[in-house]
């Protein structure tokens, strides 16, 4: 078993970090991937994978749209270029990236170019994309519709189950937490 979608960088698992870590290992995990969402998160999780349990991800959610440059975007070309000549690779995914309609206050077309720009990344690198998705539901399958090799789960689904069913006659995926 697998956790999708872990946030183990954040500060309230500084102090036992390591036996969260080892608490999931007992429950029966066989690996954790540690999402990133945000500049700091992303590099955090990146720094704290080790390619056998421990999994990373690249990505700013929607709140953080404003963030992303193409200095950021470089850097994480240049961190995902140099894992793939590793054995053991840590960054798995792109993301977490998608649209928020519900809760940022980020302009919606800001978010739109930000998920765009991960998209492509996603397209180019050869990762799948991790979709965080509130309220977005139509504009995030149109966005993802323009890059076709590109694979995607939406995390944390909360839509109706007519959109789900949307979402997994394009070929992607959905996780599901408590909020069902």
């Amino acid at each position: 078993m697998i956790d999708t979608h872990a946030h183990l960088m954040v500060p309230e698992f500084k102090e036992d970090y390591g036996k969260v870590v080892e608490r999931a290992k007992e429950a029966g995990l066989t690996a954790i991937i540690n999402v990133g969402c945000g500049v700091d998160f992303s590099r955090l999780s990146v720094t704290m994978a080790d390619g056998k349990f421990l999994f990373a991800t690249v990505g700013l959610q929607p709140d953080d749209a404003l963030d992303l440059n193409e200095e950021l975007m470089e850097e994480w070309r240049k961190l995902i270029d140099a894992d793939k000549k590793w054995a053991d690779r840590k960054i798995v995914a792109i993301g977490e990236t998608g649209l928020d309609y519900v809760r940022s206050e980020i302009d919606p077309e800001k978010q739109k170019k930000s998920f765009e720009r991960h998209l492509r990344l996603a397209d180019e690198v050869g990762l799948p994309v991790i979709v965080h998705n509130r309220g977005a539901d139509e504009d995030c399958l149109k966005l993802l519709g323009e890059f076709p090799d590109v694979k995607a789960v939406f995390h944390c689904f909360g839509a109706s189950l007519e959109f789900a069913r949307k979402v997994w006659d394009a070929g992607y995926m959905t996780s599901f937490t408590g909020i069902i």
